[in-house]
């Protein structure tokens, strides 16, 4: 026992070293990974698991998440998750989601886009319209409404994320045309925000 503390040689005749203690060593290789990730334009995932990794390692920013959101459209929601929607990542796209509506920024466009294709128009998500705006933000509840287990993970939605999506339906209301406005007060009993 008392030569574990002491360098002994070792059968090569010279002393052993203790391993290095480098912590920068770990957190270099985990940055030069995830450069390796983000290389390249984002690209339209084609399975949940494409998007929920493009989504953590990509998605830093409001606009970062609108474009991911523009690649899938609303109208391929269902089908890329259509085993399962993850309940915090539901909560995740439906706060971008209402972030949107309540700045009236652009929305992500219902209808997938190519991701080399940019022209700038309302249909490629970019500014839109009250009444346009309030069809694509029923596009997406509908959409994500497709999704695998929908009515069970909404139930997992937080407080706060409820409340934002009341607040994101609220601001719509006075936008909406009547058939609309039936729309989201059907949507509003869907998604579980009572009034």
């Amino acid at each position: 026992m008392e030569s574990l503390g002491h360098q002994q040689k070792g059968w090569r005749k010279t002393a052993s070293k203790p391993p290095p203690k480098h912590k920068a060593g770990a957190a270099a290789d985990k940055t030069a990974s995830s450069k390796l990730v983000r290389k390249g334009p984002l690209q339209a995932p084609t399975t949940q698991s494409e998007f929920e990794r493009d989504w953590r390692r990509r998605c830093k920013t409001h606009a970062d998440m609108v474009a991911l959101l523009g690649l899938v459209g609303a109208s391929g929601m269902p089908k890329l998750f259509k085993v399962e929607l993850d309940p915090q990542l539901l909560g995740q796209i439906l706060g971008v989601l209402s972030r949107c509506a309540a700045a009236d920024s652009a929305l992500p466009p219902c209808q997938p886009r190519n991701s080399s294709s940019d022209d700038g128009d309302a249909a490629n998500g970019h500014q839109a319209g009250g009444g346009e705006s309030v069809a694509r933000c029923i596009a997406w509840l509908r959409g994500i409404q497709g999704t695998g287990r929908f009515a069970l993970n909404v139930h997992f939605l937080s407080d706060r994320e409820t409340a934002a999506l009341g607040e994101m339906v609220d601001a719509l209301m006075p936008l909406a045309e009547a058939q609309q406005a039936e729309e989201l007060r059907e949507l509003r009993k869907v998604y579980g925000v009572d009034k």
